[in-house]
This record gives C-alpha cells, structure tokens and sequence, in this order.
C-alpha cells in the first residue's frame, strides 16, 4: 500500500488518498463468496424484472394488435337522406345500386340496410332519399332505425346548384325528427352530372347565400361526387371524410338518448300548440252562441 503526504486544506482538514495494491484485488473475490445468498437474490431479482417485462411487452402488442383490428374492421352505418332528384339509382351506383327505396314499403327500406364494402371499409346504408316529402307517420319506424344501428353519419344528398325548396325541406325535416343534435353527424354530399359543375362548387356557394347558410348549419363539411355515384376515387374520399367525422365526433355516434330528447321537444311543442288554439276555438263558439240567441230573440220581439 502506498501513502504520500495529504494535502493540507484551507481549515486544517487533510484528505488521505490510498491505493489498492494488486495483493488487495485478489482478496476481493473472496470477500464476496462470503455473501452467496446476496448475489443469488440479486439474480432473481433482475430475472423476475425481465420476466415483468416480457410479460408487459407481449401484452401491449396484442392490444395494440386488437386496436389495429378494431380499426380496420368497424363498421361505418351512415344514412342518406335528400331530394330523389339528386341522385340516379343505377346497377353500378356504389352507394344506393339500382333499386330505389319502395315508399309503399318503408319498413322494409329503412330496416334493412344495403351492406357493402368499399375502400376496404365494411358500410351499412340506409337510404331515406325521398322521404321527407311523403306524409307518412315515420315515428315508429324512426325509433327502430335509431336502437338497432349505431348511426356515425347523416348525408344529405343536394343537386350542386340552386338550393331548391326540396332540399330545403329536407334538412328541416331532419332537425324536426332527430332533433338538433343530429347536426353534428351530418355531411353535406353535392352530386353533379358533368365535371365542369364539380368545377364551379366554390363559385355556386359564393353566389347562394341560402347554400352558405346550410352549409355552415353543417358544420361546413361537405363533399362531392358525380349524381350516378360510380366513381371509385369520389367514394374513397367521402369514406374518409366520414371517418374524419368521426374523430372530430370522440368515435361517438347518434344514440337513443339524443332521439327520445328531440321526441319530448316535438310533444311539447305539440301539446302547447294544441293549449293555445283552444281557447281561441271555446271564444269561437261562445260568439256563435250569443249570436244566435240574439237573432233569437229579435225574431221573438218581431213576431
């Protein structure tokens, strides 16, 4: 062992420095053969962590393997809703097909939804092109619609152009019925017939101020697509649209419980409606009494 002399520090305490001969490292192995058990805790100590590990690794890869799948896979249950005019049912139609929904028939149209692929994406369609203009008690039916599918998105189908009084008609109609909430899971999806009208989209809405209005009613999403709806490219896009609907929605859909709060609003307004027009009807027939009791009795007084 070799020792120098210590410095000397400011307050008088000195530092001693001292070396490990290579006497001294061969006696250190066998001052840790004393302590076996330590090292052996030691060991398992570390394999049991590494166990850990893997078992949390192997976990966080599955579950994010199911995610992936979850992703991939999940259905996308949209409803389209609009003016007949806007669209041409044809055998290569994507979204409608040929077979345009039978209003002799409603349950049939609106409980069976078309069931496609597209993009890779599995799709439920249910169609409603049409009938906001019907009279038809749709109540019954909507509440069916509403507890069986998990509705992301709401497409109202317009003809690029002037805003009719149909389309007009149509998103009232939606508001009404589903309340406004619905709102937030619609898209606006204008259809064309040449590309030159696909063109001019931004020019038609600059020159409508009706066309503005709705649009920002909805949220300014919108997309566009030929009337027949064959393109494969346009049918990609509004997939992922919707998809982007989605996202900005929390993965949240309408539910139940936004439908049955517009149903109270609607027979609230219902029942005050009917309060307020009975009272004018009770005056109306009092004046009719009092009116004949006075002829009455001017034709006593003359006879």
């Amino acid at each position: 062992m070799k020792t120098g002399t210590p410095p000397k520090l400011s307050n008088g305490t000195r530092l001693h420095f001292t070396d490990i001969d290579a006497h001294m490292c061969h006696l250190l192995p066998s001052l840790f053969s004393f302590f076996p058990d330590h090292n052996h805790t030691a060991v398992e100590f570390i394999d049991q962590n590494q166990t850990q590990w893997q078992i949390m690794i192997i976990i966080s890869g599955l579950m994010n393997g199911l995610l992936l799948i979850l992703l991939i896979d999940h259905n996308l249950t949209i409803v389209l809703f609009g003016s007949s005019a806007a669209v041409q049912f044809q055998h290569d139609n994507i979204l409608l097909g040929e077979i345009q929904a039978d209003i002799g028939n409603v349950e049939i149209s609106w409980t069976v939804p078309l069931q496609m692929k597209i993009s890779g994406r599995r799709v439920s369609v249910i169609n409603l092109i049409g009938l906001h203009e019907t009279a038809l008690d749709l109540d019954p039916l909507t509440v069916q619609l509403v507890s069986e599918n998990k509705i992301i998105s709401f497409i109202f189908v317009v003809r690029l152009g002037q805003l009719t009084d149909a389309d007009k008609m149509g998103i009232e109609w939606l508001q009404r019925v589903f309340g406004d909430q619905v709102l937030q899971f619609v898209m606006i999806l204008f259809t064309y017939e040449s590309e030159e009208e696909s063109d001019s989209i931004i020019d038609d809405l600059k020159k409508s101020s009706a066309l503005e209005q709705l649009l920002k009613k909805c949220g300014g999403r919108y997309h566009t697509c030929s009337k027949n709806m064959t393109k494969q490219s346009e049918m990609r896009d509004l997939m992922d649209r919707i998809e982007h609907l989605l996202d900005d929605n929390a993965q949240k859909c309408y539910t139940s419980e936004m439908y049955n709060t517009a149903l109270r609003k609607r027979e609230d307004l219902q029942n005050r409606t009917c309060q307020s027009d009975q009272p004018t009807r009770t005056e109306e027939s009092l004046e009719s009494t009092t009116t004949t009791e006075t002829r009455e009795r001017i034709g006593v007084r003359v006879q």
